[in-house]
């Protein structure tokens, strides 16, 4: 038995991303700290009933001693 109503309802896909330096010789300065967690947590409040199908984190860094970043992303697949 099929649940198909003849209405298209495709996943739908959310990307999140935050990066900057992690660590700096600059006397006084301080990493960048994107709040992550804030915004996947804010989206997903948006709509309690949002069905969430996938969630995946990637996170790189690339860099030398003194100008060393990282990237994360999080994906998260669903449909409203």
């Amino acid at each position: 038995m099929s649940n198909f109503t003849g209405k298209p309802n495709p996943m739908k896909m959310k990307l999140f991303r935050a990066g900057g330096p992690i660590y700096q010789y600059v006397p006084g300065s301080s990493p960048r700290r994107p709040d992550l967690e804030k915004m996947v947590n804010e989206f997903l409040a948006e709509n309690p009933d949002r069905a969430i199908f996938h969630i995946k984190q990637s996170t790189t860094a690339i860099g030398d001693n003194e100008d060393f970043q990282s990237e994360t992303t999080i994906s998260i697949w669903y449909k409203d």
